[in-house]
């Protein structure tokens, strides 16, 4: 996994959910690559299969871009193309940068430009449920976790 999927992939039980899926049929191992980013999208996994003699024999980069849709870099897949509507006329990091450069702006005011304007009370919303919970956590769990935090990056 890579960049900011590797980031929060144990948060998120992403790890949990791949193991359970994989494991059945083969050995599986998880490699986390949080300050690697793949350029089509920060949340990337590259699954990579092996013969019996650990000779790899076949690749694959996916990326995890929202909503339950994985894409392939060209394609979404997990959406219905009635289900799914191009919300950014710019998909890519690096183009929505360059944008942004070129036009004096910050990726928020990108974002604001092509969202709807509920996106904001959603977001408010989380960040409320994140400081909630974030307040749950007794002062030196609090720390545990900081600290295997930063050692994992």
């Amino acid at each position: 996994m890579y960049g900011s999927l590797a980031a929060t992939g144990k948060g998120h039980l992403t790890d949990t959910a791949i193991l359970n899926v994989l494991e059945p049929h083969a050995p599986t191992t998880i490699e986390w690559l949080p300050r690697t980013f793949l350029p089509f999208h920060p949340n990337a996994m590259r699954y990579d299969a092996f013969d019996a003699a650990g000779n790899n024999f076949d690749s694959w980069t996916v990326y995890s871009v929202g909503g339950g849709a994985l894409s392939d870099g060209t394609t979404v897949v997990g959406l219905s193309e009635a289900a799914h509507k191009d919300i950014y006329p710019m998909t890519t990091v690096s183009e929505i940068q360059a944008w942004c450069e070129q036009n004096g702006r910050t990726y928020w005011e990108y974002v604001d430009m092509h969202e709807d304007t509920d996106l904001w009370c959603h977001l408010r919303d989380v960040w409320q449920v994140m400081k909630a919970a974030v307040g749950s956590v007794k002062p030196a769990t609090q720390s545990s976790i900081l600290f295997h935090q930063s050692q994992r990056v």
